[in-house]
């Protein structure tokens, strides 16, 4: 567990060491003569591209770095970010989005059972009316949820919580923007 912000030195060694990973995959296909297994890990890693740049349009900073380098930052979780950026978010939702997102993982990341797989699914939408991220946690956590969310435009639904799973929607209108 990482609780401090990642330099950038980190975050391109981090990156890199990903790619190669990717390359080593994709030359190790073709060499096999697995032309599928290496359209599947291009796409893979076009998708993951793709997604980064969406994820960027959000223009809320913290909380992009933080969907950023989550995975890098708790490599116990298993995570998946997918996004559908059509518009930008509020600045003023960043701090208590980043925050809110941060308690969570923490939380969890502390009462683990490092024997059982630990998913987390992140699910960004950003519209010109609509803001929401959906928090999906899949594992073994005795963690007891203590959540905070420190901006009355955004709201907190559907929120359900157990041992093994952790939903809960980050909810904004957008008015006015």
């Amino acid at each position: 567990m990482t609780e401090r912000r990642i330099t950038v030195n980190e975050v391109l060694r981090f990156m890199h060491h990903d790619m190669m990973n990717q390359l080593q995959l994709v030359k190790i296909n073709l060499d096999l003569n697995r032309i599928e297994d290496v359209e599947e890990a291009v796409q893979k890693m076009a998708t993951h591209s793709q997604n980064f740049f969406n994820i960027n349009r959000l223009c809320i900073p913290q909380t992009t770095e933080w969907l950023h380098t989550v995975a890098w930052r708790y490599p116990a979780l298993q995570v998946s970010v997918t996004c559908t950026i059509e518009d930008v978010a509020k600045l003023e939702w960043d701090e208590p989005l980043e925050h809110l997102l941060e308690q969570s993982v923490q939380q969890i990341v502390e009462g683990i059972d490092p024997l059982v797989e630990q998913r987390l699914s992140l699910n960004v939408f950003s519209s010109k009316t609509d803001f929401e991220i959906t928090f999906d946690y899949e594992g073994s956590s005795s963690a007891t949820p203590n959540l905070e969310l420190t901006n009355a435009e955004l709201l907190l639904e559907d929120e359900s919580f157990s041992q093994s799973n952790w939903h809960y929607c980050i909810y904004a209108h957008k008015e006015g923007i």
